[in-house]
């Protein structure tokens, strides 16, 4: 999927009737040497106008993303990833340290 979601995905996101999004970024970089974490801080600073937004830190983990890591273990592990509103977001995006 990329982080580049059109105008009319977010749209979709935003107008669905879900409470809370959960984005998973892979562990490491894109293409561009940008973090995946850092580039769903930014999906994240788009869509916390409408929606609770949780990020789960695939960087942290044993697995590259949630396929390595199976669902059982994901399901734990996103618990552990409180919902961040709009200021903690920010924070989190202006003192981001690959």
């Amino acid at each position: 999927m990329g982080w580049d979601l059109s105008d009319t995905q977010k749209a979709k996101i935003i107008k669905s009737p879900v409470s809370t999004v959960t984005l998973v970024p892979d562990a490491g970089f894109d293409g561009q040497g940008v973090s995946f974490y850092l580039r769903a801080l930014e999906l994240a600073m788009d869509l916390s106008t409408h929606k609770k937004v949780r990020i789960v830190d695939m960087n942290k983990q044993a697995g590259k993303d949630v396929n390595d890591i199976g669902r059982d273990s994901f399901m734990e592990l996103q618990s552990n990833f409180a919902v961040l509103d709009e200021q903690e977001i920010m924070m989190a995006f202006l003192y981001y340290d690959n």
